[in-house]
C-alpha cells in the first residue's frame, strides 16, 4: 500500500494492477512517502499487497476516513496469468511452509508447458495466493497457519474513493492528480512488468477462473 501524508491518500495496492508504477511515481513526489508507508506495510507476507480493511486497522480511522483511498482492477483473466508469470520468478516459499510441496526444486511455480497454463498451473497458484496473501488477516497466532481470499476485490472489502482500471492506468492517473493536485508533469514508470505474449490460458483454466472469480468478473464487467 501506499501512504502519502502530503497528499493525504492511500493506495490499496491489489497485485499485478500498477502499484509498483504507482509507488515509483509517490515516492518520487513524496519521498516521506517511503518512510510512512514502509511502517505500516511492515517486513512480511503479503509485503504491503493487504486489503483494506487491515490498512484501516494500522493507520486508524481518523486518516482512513479523512484521507482518499484509491486502488486498481483489471480483467481477472488477464490478472491471473500476470499473476502466476509473476510468481514464477518470485517465490518465498521455504522448507518450512507448509505450502512448499506445490512448488518446483527451484522454489517457484513449473513452468507453463510450451506456453499453456494448465489447471494443475492454476491449483498451484491459487493455493498458493491465498495461502501467501491472507487478506483475511488471521494469522492463528503464527504466520505459517494462513489461509484468506484469493481475488481483487478481496482486497476492497473496506470503502474506498475512487476504483480505477488497469487498462486505463494514464487516465485513471490523471483523475488521481485532478483529485490530490499532483503536479502536472507526472506520469506512471512502467515497472515489474510480468506479460507475455507466448503463453496462455487453456480452455480449462478459463473455465476456472469463470467460476471462482465469478464476482471479479461482474464487478469488472461493471467497470468498462
Amino acid at each position: 500500500m501506499i501512504l502519502s501524508h502530503k497528499y493525504k491518500c492511500i493506495m490499496v495496492n491489489i497485485p499485478k494492477t500498477g502499484g509498483s508504477s504507482f509507488m515509483n511515481l509517490f515516492y518520487n513526489l513524496d519521498p516521506d512517502a517511503k518512510k510512512s508507508s514502509s511502517k505500516v506495510n511492515g517486513n512480511e507476507p503479503p509485503y504491503g499487497h493487504m486489503p483494506a480493511s487491515v490498512i484501516r486497522s494500522r493507520v486508524g480511522d481518523k486518516i482512513y476516513d479523512e484521507y482518499f483511498k484509491f486502488t486498481f482492477i483489471r480483467n481477472p483473466y488477464d490478472w491471473f496469468k500476470s499473476y502466476y508469470l509473476h510468481r514464477l520468478n518470485h517465490s518465498v516459499f521455504d522448507e518450512t511452509y507448509p505450502v512448499k510441496f506445490l512448488v518446483d526444486p527451484n522454489d517457484t511455480l513449473p513452468l507453463p508447458i510450451e506456453g499453456e497454463i494448465t489447471a494443475d498451473h492454476f491449483i498451484r497458484c491459487y493455493s498458493m495466493g491465498k495461502y501467501w496473501l491472507n487478506q483475511t488477516g488471521d494469522t492463528i497466532n503464527n504466520i505459517h497457519t494462513r489461509i484468506g481470499n484469493f481475488s481483487q476485490l478481496g482486497w476492497i472489502d473496506d470503502e474506498v474513493d475512487y476504483i480505477g482500471l488497469f487498462d486505463d492506468l494514464n487516465g485513471g492517473l490523471e483523475f488521481i492528480k485532478n483529485k490530490l493536485g499532483l503536479p502536472a508533469w507526472a506520469q506512471l514508470p512502467h515497472v515489474n512488468k510480468a506479460y507475455r505474449n507466448d503463453t496462455y490460458l487453456n480452455s480449462d483454466v478459463m473455465q476456472l477462473i469463470s467460476i471462482i472469480f465469478k464476482d471479479d468478473i461482474q464487478f469488472y464487467n461493471k467497470k468498462i
